[in-house]
């Protein structure tokens, strides 16, 4: 009593500082009422502070389920930093402050401070029915129900056993003990009372997909009946169980050869058949291994099983050969959970969690071999025909696995070892055809298109030199046509221009009039031979085609500079060389024209001529410092006048805009503007 009261006022001290540490929000003092929040409540994370009795300590020592005898509820501790002994146990009584949460199927707490008041009973547990057993009210209830332990399964954190609750298959999990084979294997078949937590598995949008146990200890499961005399189990062979004769509750006796183990038991076959033997597991005994199995038999698709109770050694032998595998057998039943073998092709290697599943076909039957664990196995390759020996598993897509809807089967494999290559798969594989007809298929079109390539610039080529002839040939046609006009048309005009020259001095007198006109018809005539030169020039002038309009203006400079006549100028700027052939030769003429003009003309001392090129158009420009004229008095006498007027048709037949400007003593600019063509 008096260290009770010594302890009183450090308890007031540890609450008094816990409270301190918390909101100023009235805190949770119930697990009911924290279970009854809404997840959005659960999220503002209000203040928790009560006292709890622990009912489990979770496999990782940090999750925790408390009740406080209005409730159970999941509680997360932090205890990384705290020595295993010092961390709470089950029936521990702890004062406890923290936090709600939300992240649960239902909402929890976060532990923040925790003190251990004493220990305590764990509470009487809710004896939970068959129509409540999923109801998401009774997540982490305390509850008691009735079970058989109809199997062991080790592995994991927990230590963990299969049982039977309300004719539905259970998965309870344990702390690890030394003693449990011997606790679990002693509870094996018998109808027990186990009281445990009741867990929730739900998905991540918080739905219910499973439930489960915790169970503190095996001081939890209460044998419901005395312990099961194995002495007077009934003799049976494998093919016998469940017969009309027999039921689940009869304790028989098998006896017959490990064929193969698994994680859950072993498979067992005498000379009846085989079965498997479910809840006992027997690897400390080699294959081949005879032995006596009691236990009781269940239903289980296509043959019933054995849930064992015990397991004892009758002698060791070799394990006796596979049966070859028919599916095509009329009897196929009987190759249902025994050691058979065959030949397949192996079609697909597909990896899941903790099992490899081998995709084969064998005499047309697609089936799969499944190995117990995720295996990599560099030796296999799909196409490979292989032997494989193992279980055969029956399956049927029909709802109910009656022995005539056998529709299918697959094998369970013990290791890679009942995996055996007998051919390995030829090189040229689907796959691989698929990749060779890919990449033949992609030489083909490379093939084709290189084809049109060449076809193309072959085709190209061949303008080239059939332009290249023409061009030839054209040349000397121009020749020919030059040679024609020069020593027939040009001579025939000044022939005729001497005559009428002649005919104008001597009437010049007797008729003023027709003096006039002849005078024109003169000029007229001068200006044709005047032309007729140039055509003849222009002919012969094969710099344009060759070397481009720029070349030509700086010959034609060249050719018009004469001593004691007027300085002629060119200047450049820009790239000429996007003006097309047929704008270039009329811009050359224009500029002959302006040129001859204003050497004839103008008197005078200097002419620019300027070509120009911009991002929107080509300028070219003849300037004189000449004697200049009105260009609004235009006389038909006036030999300038002819050629405006064609350099104006010219200037119309390429697009361009022609612009002069002169007036009497100022000299004349004349100023062609042709637009640049669009990029196709």
């Amino acid at each position: 009593m008096a260290h009770q009261l010594k302890t009183l006022p450090i308890i007031f001290c540890v609450i008094f500082s816990m409270i301190c540490l918390l909101p100023a929000v009235e805190p949770i003092r119930s697990l009911a009422e924290v279970r009854a929040l809404s997840q959005e409540m659960a999220q503002k994370n209000l203040p928790v502070h009560m006292e709890v009795t622990v009912v489990y300590v979770d496999r990782g020592a940090y999750d925790i389920i408390v009740h406080d005898h209005s409730a159970a509820c999941y509680v997360i501790f932090d205890l990384r930093d705290l020595p295993a002994e010092k961390r709470p146990r089950v029936g521990d009584r702890l004062l406890i402050a923290g936090e709600t949460r939300a992240n649960g199927f239902f909402p929890h707490v976060q532990v923040m401070e925790w003190h251990l008041v004493g220990r305590s009973e764990l509470p009487e547990p809710y004896r939970i029915s068959a129509d409540e057993i999923f109801l998401p009210r009774f997540d982490s209830a305390w509850v008691e129900v009735p079970a058989v332990v109809v199997g062991i399964e080790k592995g994991g954190l927990a230590y963990t056993v299969a049982v039977e609750i309300f004719g539905q298959i259970f998965k309870a999990d344990l702390p690890k003990s030394e003693d449990a084979d011997a606790r679990a294997t002693a509870l094996l078949q018998r109808p027990v009372k186990m009281k445990g937590i009741l867990a929730t598995i739900y998905n991540e949008n918080r739905q219910l997909t499973g439930r489960h146990f915790f169970v503190p200890s095996f001081d939890c499961f209460t044998p419901s009946a005395p312990a099961v005399d194995a002495t007077k189990a009934r003799a049976l062979r494998i093919n016998e169980l469940l017969q009309s004769s027999s039921s689940v509750n009869d304790l028989v006796r098998l006896e017959g050869v490990i064929m193969q183990h698994d994680s859950k038991g072993f498979y067992l076959q005498d000379e009846s058949a085989g079965t498997f033997i479910q809840g006992v597991k027997a690897d400390h005994l080699p294959l081949g291994t005879r032995v006596s199995v009691e236990g009781y038999g269940s239903l289980a698709p296509f043959r019933p099983i054995l849930r064992a109770i015990r397991v004892n050694e009758i002698s060791r032998g070799k394990r006796p050969k596979p049966e070859p595998m028919n599916f095509h057998a009329t009897d196929v039943t009987r190759f249902q959970t025994t050691l058979v073998t065959l030949q397949a092709v192996l079609g697909n290697i597909r990896k899941v969690r903790h099992e490899t599943i081998l995709q084969c076909t064998s005499n047309g039957v697609q089936f799969e071999a499944v190995l117990p664990a995720e295996t990599d196995h560099p030796d296999w390759q799909v196409g490979d025909t292989i032997r494989l020996t193992g279980i055969c598993e029956l399956t049927t897509t029909h709802p109910m696995p009656r022995t005539e809807w056998v529709d299918g089967f697959r094998m369970r494999l013990e290791n890679p070892d009942a995996v055996k290559i007998l051919i390995r798969s030829p090189w040229w594989t689907t796959e691989r055809l698929l990749t060779a007809l890919s990449l033949m298929t992609g030489l083909a079109m490379l093939g084709g298109f290189s084809t049109l390539f060449f076809r193309r610039v072959i085709s190209q080529q061949a303008r080239v030199i059939g332009a290249q002839l023409g061009s030839e040939a054209v040349s000397e046609e121009r020749d020919r046509m030059a040679r024609d006009l020069h020593d027939t048309l040009e001579q025939q005009l000044t022939g005729v221009s001497m005559q009428l020259q002649s005919i104008v001095q001597s009437s010049h007198e007797k008729s003023p009039a027709v003096a006039e006109r002849l005078m024109l018809a003169t000029r007229m005539l001068e200006h044709s031979r005047e032309e007729a030169r140039r055509s003849v020039w222009d002919l012969r002038n094969r710099l344009l085609e060759t070397h481009g309009l720029t070349a030509a203006l700086k010959s034609l400079v060249e050719s018009a500079a004469i001593d004691g006549g007027p300085q002629v100028e060119l200047r450049l700027s820009g790239d000429a060389s996007a003006i097309s052939s047929s704008a270039d030769y009329q811009l050359l003429r224009m500029t002959q024209e302006a040129l001859t003009n204003a050497l004839k003309h103008a008197k005078a001392k200097r002419i620019l001529i300027s070509l120009e090129t911009t991002a929107t158009h080509h300028r070219l420009s003849i300037e004189d410092d000449g004697i200049g004229f009105d260009a609004e008095i235009v006389s038909p006498m006036r030999a300038p006048h002819f050629g405006l007027i064609g350099m104006r048709e010219r200037a119309e037949k390429i697009g361009a805009r022609l612009e002069m400007k002169t007036q009497p003593g100022a000299g004349c600019v004349i100023c062609i503007e042709l637009p640049l063509l669009p990029l196709s």
